[in-house]
């Protein structure tokens, strides 16, 4: 078999296993996104005031989040990190923040806001404690309040379990 054709047969091959790679992950149309970029930076959240409108704390956010990040918002991504339920449905997960280690419990480390993503999945899905599980969805960045609180940087909307 001369060199062309082995050559020929080998980037086939290749571009066979890219197209079930791509076929795997959803066609490639999601970035993925690690905790190396979302926690990557020093974040201090604004102190509770009860006394200013809820739309102070957005400002006070967007001014200490990187470019980088900025940019990520409204993007279709994929996030792998562990979840902690917040809102469950018939024993299925609609609502959990996606933590970037397994240090958020009564013994661990409190992580800081932006080592966490809070996910809301398009349809409740199964609850995997204690392992790394993928999330894709579109990334909203910014202020996340709830009652006048801040309770987070990142949300990940309409989310699904990736594969």
């Amino acid at each position: 078999m001369s060199f062309a054709v082995r050559f020929l047969l080998l980037a086939a091959a290749f571009a066979l296993i890219g197209a079930v790679a791509d076929a795997n992950t959803g066609g490639g149309d999601s970035n993925k996104v690690g905790f190396d970029v979302l926690g990557g930076f020093p974040f201090s959240p604004p102190a509770y005031d009860p006394d200013k409108p809820r739309a102070q704390a957005g400002p006070q956010v967007d001014e200490q989040l990187p470019v980088a990040v900025r940019k990520l918002n409204g993007k279709k991504v994929t996030i792998t990190g562990f979840m902690l339920p917040v809102r469950m449905k018939d024993g299925r997960a609609v609502e959990f923040l996606l933590l970037r280690d397994q240090s958020m419990c009564c013994f661990g480390e409190q992580p800081q806001m932006n080592e966490w993503v809070v996910v809301r999945m398009a349809k409740p899905g199964a609850y995997a404690p204690d392992v790394p599980k993928s999330f894709e969805g579109t990334l909203r960045v910014g202020a996340i309040e709830e009652n006048g609180y801040l309770s987070g940087i990142y949300l990940l909307e309409n989310a699904r379990a990736a594969k």
